[in-house]
């Protein structure tokens, strides 16, 4: 887990000493030019970019929506 990769050089540092990278992007928040912005540096980086995680996605119904307590 690192700080956002755009604004602050941490994550395309480690990105090529870890196993892999999971980019991770907020649905409706994060603009398709950054992400490709931050694919591009990471494969610059040689990183070993597994995949990407969209986080925020709102479902059509809450059928499988939990807390945890």
């Amino acid at each position: 887990d690192t700080p956002p990769l755009l604004p602050v050089p941490d994550s395309q540092i480690i990105a090529p000493h870890v196993d892999g990278v999971v980019l991770v992007v907020h649905q409706g928040k994060s603009k398709i030019e950054n992400v490709k912005q931050a694919r591009d540096i990471l494969l610059l980086a040689n990183a070993n970019l597994i995949g990407t995680v969209i986080n925020g996605v709102k479902g059509k119904s809450n059928q499988y929506e939990y807390e945890y307590k």
